[in-house]
């Protein structure tokens, strides 16, 4: 296949990253692509991933202008074309503050939340440097992700300002949730409810994170919506996936991923179990691998056999998850964390049953990773916060083989039948091809 049946995709909202769920997705939902025919616009300082894409833009304070007075109080985010040796001006320049600015940043944040976070302090447009880069580059196909208002209002104006065929993924379902939290958000999340609409309508292609929110979305926004399936690169489990079953000494259960918004009571929960069955004699360790250590809860930490560590290389991602007896695949069971997840689907989740290795699934019942399990047997599924059940499926892990390669070899067939990356990025590649067939 020719590189042009590749179209030239500007990723906006998020970028190749290893340090990160979106990052790690688009690397294996992108992975057919060549490196030049893609390009990513986004905000923040994770670490691009430069095998994956050569062009990388930093939105800053070119694109998201603050108003004054309230730009004193605020460290500029320098806008420009990321290269490797200036992947870390961003942050350096972010942290030179005098001691002023610094003290009047607290009451800057109280300021801020009262307000639902502050984005209506912002003017929000394409600076014409990044539209010259972005002409620079020629894009067939305005590929976006987005999340909060301004980021929906930006991929708004790129849009109109491209005037290219534009596909939205949804990775979650924020207009259930965002801007809830005070009377002043409420009042924010109105104009972000209408932006957001705007924004599906105007898109030619939609794209859901599952089938259940694909079916949702399409009853909510009246407009045709399609679903792909969480890609894993199966190549790199062929010689290091499970093909036998017996339990190890520890028995490791890992739990790798976010740790924030509907998962951090879950992993409580998990450290407890496992302090419990220490406490009666059994050889096992729950280990924490995320980015957001500092997010882990301590009451996590304050039970025995808990480790908690940031992740390694991703290249070690298959044979970490393969060393491990059982894996985690968590959310909370609160009301506000169920909304928060109703229609999500973990990005780790192809990865973690191309592995081959039994997971234990701690949800609530109706949430769409946690139904799958049920319906396809791949996972063990405790879908009620009860101790006494969660403990009892975890001991039941460890003392059947029979029931951890049961579940392996579900999952990893479910995987190559399913997940596997060549052929999401195959469908993905068709999706976006039409799309920018249409301009």
């Amino acid at each position: 296949m020719n590189d042009s049946a590749h179209p030239r995709t500007l990723i906006v909202g998020a970028h190749f990253s290893e340090q990160s769920g979106s990052g790690n997705f688009l690397g294996r939902i992108f992975s057919s692509w060549p490196t030049d025919r893609v390009a990513t616009v986004c905000g923040g300082n994770l670490p691009p991933d430069w095998r994956r894409c050569q062009r990388h833009y930093r939105t800053g304070d070119l694109e998201f202008r603050l108003k004054s007075p309230f730009n004193w109080l605020v460290p500029a985010n320098v806008s420009g074309p990321v290269i490797p040796s200036s992947a870390v001006y961003n942050h350096l320049a972010s942290v030179k503050m005098s001691p002023s600015r610094r003290l009047a940043r607290y009451p800057w944040g109280m300021f801020l939340r009262f307000l639902g976070g502050g984005e209506i302090l912002y003017r929000v447009d394409p600076s014409p440097q990044l539209i010259e880069w972005v002409r620079d580059f020629q894009p067939e196909v305005l590929y976006g992700i987005c999340s909060n208002l301004n980021s929906v209002r930006f991929l708004l104006r790129m849009h109109q300002k491209l005037g290219i065929p534009l596909a939205l993924h949804f990775m979650d379902d924020w207009p259930a949730t965002i801007y809830r939290q005070n009377l002043t958000s409420r009042v924010l999340r109105l104009n972000y409810l209408h932006e957001f609409a705007k924004l599906v309508n105007l898109a030619d292609v939609a794209i859901a994170i599952c089938e259940e929110m694909a079916r949702e979305y399409e009853k909510r926004y009246q407009r045709p919506t399609l679903s792909l399936p969480m890609p894993a690169e199966l190549d790199a489990y062929q010689t290091i996936a499970h093909n036998q079953w017996t339990a190890g000494q520890p028995f490791r259960i890992r739990y790798g991923g976010r740790v924030g918004w509907a998962i951090r009571d879950c992993l409580t929960d998990i450290a407890q179990s496992v302090h419990a069955l220490r406490q009666e004699g059994a050889d096992v360790f729950f280990d924490i691998v995320t980015f957001q250590t500092e997010e882990v809860p301590a009451a996590c930490c304050a039970f025995s056999g808990v480790t908690v560590q940031a992740p390694g290389p991703l290249a070690d991602l298959p044979r970490v998850q393969a060393e491990a007896d059982v894996l985690i695949v968590c959310y909370d069971f609160d009301p506000e964390s169920f909304t928060q997840a109703r229609y999500s689907m973990p990005s780790k989740l192809a990865d973690c049953m191309a592995s081959g290795t039994p997971v234990l699934v701690y949800g609530p019942a109706g949430l769409p990773v946690v139904e799958y399990a049920r319906r396809e047997g791949w996972g063990k599924v405790v879908d009620r916060r009860d101790p006494a059940a969660l403990r009892a499926a975890v001991c039941e892990l460890m003392a059947s083989a029979a029931l951890r390669e049961q579940l392996g070899r579900k999952a990893r067939r479910l995987a190559a039948e399913q997940h596997d990356a060549k052929i999401v990025s195959e469908n993905f590649r068709i999706i976006l091809q039409k799309a920018a067939c249409r301009s």
